[in-house]
């Protein structure tokens, strides 16, 4: 049985630069997710509860369903 996973929703990242006026290496600062997880994720999409946890904690107004979704 394939187990589900945890997916970014396409343009997240980049919604995230937008809403915080910053580039990737803020990005990286803003939520503290190292820049090659971050590099992993904009590629793959899948993330990790890690990676959940400090995109929310870093936009405590949004829910995980902004961001994420599960497949």
């Amino acid at each position: 049985m394939k187990l589900p996973k945890i997916h970014l929703k396409e343009d997240t990242l980049n919604d995230l630069m937008a809403e915080n006026d910053t580039n990737k290496t803020g990005l990286v600062v803003l939520t503290g997710i190292s820049s090659s997880q971050l590099y992993r994720v904009s590629k793959t999409g899948i993330v990790g509860d890690d990676v959940v946890a400090r995109i929310l904690a870093a936009n405590p107004k949004k829910k995980f369903e902004d961001y994420f979704f599960v497949q």
